[in-house]
C-alpha cells in the first residue's frame, strides 16, 4: 500500500523519500519504481515535513518510538516540527500507545 501511495504522490508533483534500511531488494525495486528516493533515516527527517507511517500490522509504535527516538537525539530541543500521519488501521489502545510516544510534541488528531 504505501508503494502505492508514494506513486500517486510521485505523479502529483510531490518529492517522496523512504528509508529502506533492513528492507529486502523487492522493496527498493519498488521504491524505485513509485519514484520513491531512498535516503538514510537522519537525512530523511531532516528533509521531511511530513512523515506517513505506514507499516506492516503490529509495528506501528516501534516506527513511532524510533522516529521519535532519532528525532530526538539529532535535534535535541530544536526538535523541528513534524506532521506525523498514522496510516495504518489501529485500535484505540494503540492510538494510545503512540499518542504516547509523541507527548510533549504539538499534536492534531484527526478520525
Amino acid at each position: 500500500m504505501g508503494f502505492a501511495i508514494a506513486k500517486r504522490l510521485v505523479q502529483s508533483g510531490c518529492t517522496v523519500y523512504t528509508n529502506l534500511d533492513n528492507r529486502s531488494p523487492a522493496a527498493h525495486q519498488c521504491a524505485l519504481d513509485a519514484g520513491m528516493i531512498t535516503l538514510p533515516i537522519e537525512t530523511f527527517l531532516s528533509k521531511s515535513n511530513f512523515i506517513s507511517n505506514i507499516v506492516l500490522p503490529g509495528e506501528e509504535n516501534v516506527f513511532a518510538q524510533k522516529i521519535r527516538s532519532i528525532l530526538g537525539t539529532h535535534f535535541g530541543s530544536a526538535l523541528p516540527l513534524r506532521a506525523f500521519v498514522d496510516c495504518n488501521t489501529v485500535n484505540p489502545e494503540a492510538v494510545k500507545r503512540i499518542g504516547g510516544v509523541c507527548s510533549g510534541t504539538p499534536s492534531m488528531q484527526g478520525s
